[in-house]
């Protein structure tokens, strides 16, 4: 495995009386998928905030390619190669999916050569037949397709998916799996997701955390993560 180029170290949130992170720690590594799960309320939001800038932590700290970056703003760490997705569909809806993906990649590149970046990076995640249309007029999965394609304009060193699925169809979902998998091994690229669709989760993911009541209660593979008792009992459930 590689050296991981996101580490998040014993990472403490409070807000107020409420302990929302508790010494959590996660890593993603280049080349790997990487999946975050657990409960509604268990942290996962907050931890990514903490990660991208969001959110200062308490205690604990962010490295991304090996620097600290406590003290970086969002703008700063985006510019090192973090970039996310949120699991609120944030896009443009009243540009065309080609220019939500052109505003990502102006930040990479020279405006003369965004439009050719936009229809590459739409063609490779299926959809250069949308690629002129009003996002707002889009079905949700495939807006959600669209801000996956503009998060990917920006070349980043570290992917960042919150709820990828959500909205999408299982033919989508399995889509989005397969190019996941593809950009991970030819893109030099970290994907870390949080997700509660457990079918894509396991079939995506090479390693995975469970945050619990802000605690990471388990790490390990697919496998090793639906055998455990401590997750089945908080999370996945139990067979009767």
């Amino acid at each position: 495995m590689s050296e991981p180029v996101l580490e998040a170290v014993s990472v403490d949130v409070r807000f107020g009386g409420l302990q929302a992170l508790s010494s959590a720690s996660i890593e993603a590594n280049t080349g790997t998928i990487t999946g975050l799960i657990g409960p509604n309320g268990a942290g996962k939001t907050t931890l990514f905030n903490v990660i991208t800038g969001h959110q200062a932590p308490t205690a604990g700290e962010v490295r991304l390619l090996g620097k600290r970056v406590n003290r970086y703003g969002v703008h700063k760490r985006a510019q090192l190669g973090l970039c996310r997705t949120f699991q609120k569909l944030e896009a443009f809806n009243s540009l065309s999916a080609r220019d939500n993906v052109r505003v990502a990649a102006e930040m990479s590149t020279s405006v003369a050569s965004s439009t050719e970046i936009a229809d590459s990076v739409l063609a490779r995640v299926g959809l250069s037949d949308v690629a002129d249309i009003t996002v707002g007029t889009l079905p949700t999965g495939t807006a959600r397709l669209v801000e996956l394609a503009r998060a990917l304009a920006t070349k980043p060193k570290v992917l960042l998916l919150d709820e990828a699925s959500s909205g999408l169809t299982e033919e989508e979902t399995t889509a989005v799996g397969d190019l996941l998998k593809q950009l991970v091994a030819e893109d030099d690229l970290a994907v870390l997701l949080v997700e509660h669709d457990m079918s894509f989760v396991m079939n995506t993911c090479s390693r995975i955390h469970v945050l619990d009541f802000g605690q990471m209660i388990a790490v390990g593979s697919p496998e090793e993560v639906q055998n455990n008792d401590a997750v089945r009992a908080a999370y996945l459930g139990t067979d009767a």
